[in-house]
This record gives C-alpha cells, sequence and structure tokens, in this order.
C-alpha cells in the first residue's frame, strides 16, 4: 500500500508584523503554526473527493493580503469539497477550475463593496491529488518543486515582470532571482484579467516530493541548497523544518509557508 506524509509550515518569519500567508492542508485551513498529516493513497474520500494541498500569499497591505488570503482558501475548500466526484478525472479538473475561478470572483466582489480591501488579492499554487494522479494549478509567484529520484523540478512558472524578461531573453534566471521586478505579479487572485489552468501531472511513485511554497521561502533559499533539501532522504518534517529554518537563517523578511508531500510504501506492522 502507498502512503501520502504531509507536513504544512507558516510562520510570519523575523520582519513582518502579520503573517499575510494561509494555508489549505486537505480540509484545514492554517495561518500559523505546523501540521502533519498521513492518507494512503487509496483513501476513501481522496477517490470520492480529492484531497487538495494549497499556498496562498495575500497583496495589498496587511489586513488586505490577509484577508484575500484567507478569503481565497475558504472559498476554494466549500466549492471543490462541494462535489462529489467519484473517481471521474474529468470532473476533478472541472470541479476544481471552476472552483479556482470563484475565489477570484469572490476577491473582486469582496474589494468592490469594502473599500478598506480595494487592492486586496492574493497569489496561489496547489496540487489536488486524485485516483488517476496528481492536478497541479498556480497563478503569481508563489512555486511548486517536483522530486524524482535524483531529478528536482520547478513545475511552475513565476507570473512576474522578472519572468517575462527572462522569457524574452533580456534577465538571466539567476538575474531574475535579484531582480526588483521579481516582486510585480502579472496575474493573481483579485485581478479583473486573472486566467488559471488546471494540469494533470503524471501518477506520483514511490519516493516522489512534491513542495508547494510560498516567496518567503523560494526567495531566500539558494537554489542548490533548496535542491540538497529536497533530495534529502529524511522525513518530510525533517525536510519541512530544514526548509524553514533555513528561509530564517537567510533573513526571514517575509512570511514563509511550505507544503512537503512525499509518497512512500506503508511499513507492514
Amino acid at each position: 500500500m502507498l502512503t501520502v506524509d504531509v507536513y504544512a509550515h507558516t510562520e510570519v518569519g523575523l520582519i513582518r508584523a502579520a503573517n499575510e500567508d494561509h494555508l489549505l492542508v486537505g480540509r484545514f485551513i492554517k495561518n500559523r503554526g505546523a501540521m502533519r498529516l498521513s492518507f494512503g493513497l487509496e483513501d476513501d474520500f481522496l477517490c470520492e473527493y480529492g484531497m487538495l494541498f494549497a499556498v496562498a500569499d495575500g497583496i495589498g497591505g496587511e489586513a488586505g493580503g490577509v484577508f484575500a488570503s484567507q478569503l481565497a482558501l475558504l472559498t476554494l475548500e466549500k466549492s471543490f469539497y462541494a462535489v462529489r466526484k467519484s473517481g471521474e478525472t474529468v470532473l476533478f479538473k472541472d470541479i476544481l477550475q471552476q472552483a479556482i475561478y470563484r475565489c477570484n470572483k469572490t476577491i473582486l466582489e469582496m474589494a468592490k463593496h469594502k473599500p478598506k480591501y480595494s487592492r486586496m488579492g492574493c497569489t496561489l499554487a496547489g496540487v489536488c491529488l486524485i485516483p488517476e494522479g496528481v492536478l497541479m494549478f498556480q497563478c503569481g509567484d508563489s512555486r511548486i518543486y517536483y522530486q524524482r529520484g535524483s531529478l528536482l523540478k520547478l513545475i511552475t512558472l513565476d507570473e512576474t515582470v522578472a519572468q517575462i524578461a527572462v522569457n524574452e531573453g533580456r534577465l538571466s534566471a539567476e538575474e531574475a532571482r535579484h531582480s526588483p521586478q521579481r516582486h510585480h505579479l502579472t496575474n493573481f487572485l483579485g485581478y479583473e484579467q486573472f486566467s488559471c489552468q488546471v494540469k494533470l501531472l503524471k501518477p506520483m511513485q514511490a519516493g516522489d516530493t512534491v513542495l508547494i511554497c510560498s516567496d518567503g521561502v523560494h526567495d531566500l533559499i539558494e537554489p542548490e541548497l533548496l535542491k540538497k533539501t529536497l533530495l534529502n532522504t529524511g522525513s518530510v518534517v525533517s525536510i519541512g523544518k530544514q526548509l524553514a529554518q533555513q528561509a530564517l537563517d537567510a533573513g526571514g523578511d517575509d512570511n514563509l509557508s511550505l507544503i512537503v508531500l512525499r509518497l512512500s510504501k506503508a511499513v507492514a506492522s
């Protein structure tokens, strides 16, 4: 039997006054602290409803950012899990797509009617485990990494002005890491021209690891160190705690949030 082990961690960091990030772990939404979760890949709830894991990083000022990321994940959780999918991949994908666009609509409507939230929005990155494999989705500059064997791949592209410059050959990837334009988002929840595609990845294999994180993690940890940590054979708890500490050691000047998932073979009792 294959099991999925999950470790989620979010905190304010060393500089900010409030944590504008929120995490969705299954059906739990968190704004501080850590959480562990473990379940079988053939879990009945996963097969019927799917299992969501997501990071939302708020923008638009302290009050607006906190509210936007929370509202986005509350809307996502409620909309997605309201429908039983009965193992149909098309249903999982379509309902998730609809739920994400409902998040954007909800944030826009709230911003329109509440002046203090007029500039609010948030990034979103996450995966949904379903019987056939893994669905992924992302907008903004929160990221998803996928590790299999000795290979680690960033499977999302930042939706920022800096990434556009990289795509056009005006900046190298290393230059983009330090460019002020890396924080200028070109897509996010709460944007009138918002777009987000849900993609189906290949089924996970034993040993595969997924990292979902906000820019408070990937901005501060050097790529080689992040890769070395994710290739560690330790538990997801050990990996997650190491990544959080590395971000703090590098200055911790932003909120930091991460979810580490790993598929493994269950140990016979």
